[in-house]
């Protein structure tokens, strides 16, 4: 699985990197290594092509599509997709995305005052500068004045990412490692973990994984990736529609993840997480059978 996401990504980066130098004069490395303002469009929207066709497309989709057809199986046997979605689950899904983020962003906290060992400091520092100017690119790529640029973003930051993401990371590798481990909520965990390390930020290395918690136990209940798929569309895309709409204040709550919820929200939304995540699996049987019920009458 590694191996084909090493090798899809490298192909659709170069492909990309080609599309892009020749089709827009954007040179892909140049466009990463310089300090992007908002004024430079023709090189954020080359930023925003190859984070589609080599991130989104490139490491998730494609590996997610081919890995099954490995295992001499196909993407419909990990993935049930066509299965029906009844609009309680929806809601639920939605409302526990909404509800964990006080308690998301206390994880953050803590994680910010994680530190290495003392012979690594050299290192630690690289990597917190690392992470502050890719948070300060990612705000340069999500920025934008109309309406056109808001949907091209939500297109980009939200609905891709959503799908591939949501198809490798809860449709295949969950399901491939509860095979291989015979135990969901430890394949949930890793898959969780592997979610989160794939991002890249380890001081935000937390939060992610209990956001993968979320979408990996709610994938586990529901059994359809569309619910998973939803809940991460609405997390990300809410926080680019937020950003879009207090783009004046950049140090709101639900858009600066440093932002500190007062400890009652933080116990509040810990607890609406988990009971939620608790009474998730026993709402899904008692509505599945209710409705059969129904419709039997």
């Amino acid at each position: 699985m590694a191996g084909m996401m090493i090798f899809f990504a490298s192909v659709m980066s170069l492909g990309a990197m080609y599309l892009i130098e020749y089709g827009m004069g954007v040179n892909v490395h140049e466009a990463i290594r310089s300090n992007l303002d908002p004024s430079q469009t023709q090189q954020i929207l080359a930023l925003k092509v190859f984070q589609v066709l080599a991130g989104s497309i490139g490491m998730f989709l494609l590996p997610a599509y081919f890995f099954p057809k490995a295992v001499s199986s196909s993407l419909k046997n990990y993935v049930p997709y066509r299965s029906k979605v009844y609009w309680p689950l929806w809601l639920i899904g939605v409302a526990l995305m909404i509800v964990s983020n006080p308690f998301n962003a206390w994880l953050y906290q803590i994680n910010q005052h994680l530190s290495l060992p003392a012979y690594l400091a050299d290192w630690e520092a690289s990597i917190r500068a690392m992470e502050e100017s890719s948070a300060k690119l990612t705000k340069v790529l999500i920025a934008s004045n109309d309406i056109p640029a808001l949907l091209l973003n939500i297109f980009v930051v939200a609905l891709m990412p959503a799908i591939c993401e949501e198809l490798f990371f809860r449709g295949v590798l969950q399901n491939y490692l509860r095979i291989a481990t015979d135990n969901a909520i430890l394949a949930i965990i890793i898959s969780a973990v592997i979610f989160s390390a794939f991002h890249g930020q380890f001081y935000a290395f937390l939060p992610r994984v209990m956001m993968g918690v979320v979408l990996g136990m709610a994938y586990n209940y529901t059994a359809n990736i569309k619910v998973p798929i939803l809940m991460h569309f609405m997390n990300n895309g809410l926080a680019v529609v937020l950003f879009y709409v207090y783009k004046d204040e950049p140090n709101a709550a639900w858009i600066d993840e440093s932002y500190t919820f007062a400890w009652y929200w933080v116990v509040l939304s810990a607890g609406a997480t988990f009971a939620g995540l608790y009474f998730l699996r026993p709402l899904v049987v008692y509505y599945i059978k209710n409705r059969f019920n129904k419709n039997l009458g």
